[in-house]
């Protein structure tokens, strides 16, 4: 799987864009600089292709995080990548 982040670090919002080989249900976490879990975004069975998932900067219980640098891990069937 092949993915990256724009812009990163950002003050708004993100696109994640990634591509998949094959039909698959995807995870999206994001990380604060600390480690720590701050928005999960799932998704079900997405077909194989390239997609773009928009992050609006909103932790998990819809506040605005400080703009920076965030970690995203992408977990797929096939595969898991951290960008």
């Amino acid at each position: 799987m092949d993915a990256s982040a724009r812009p990163n670090p950002f003050r708004v919002s993100t696109a994640i864009r990634f591509n998949l080989p094959t039909v698959s249900p995807v995870e999206l976490h994001f990380h604060n600089a600390l480690g720590q879990r701050v928005r999960t975004v799932s998704t079900s069975g997405l077909p194989p292709g390239n997609h773009v998932v928009r992050w609006d900067g909103r932790d998990d219980a819809g506040r605005r995080l400080a703009p920076g640098v965030y970690l995203c891990r992408i977990r797929s069937a096939d595969s898991e990548r951290s960008i």
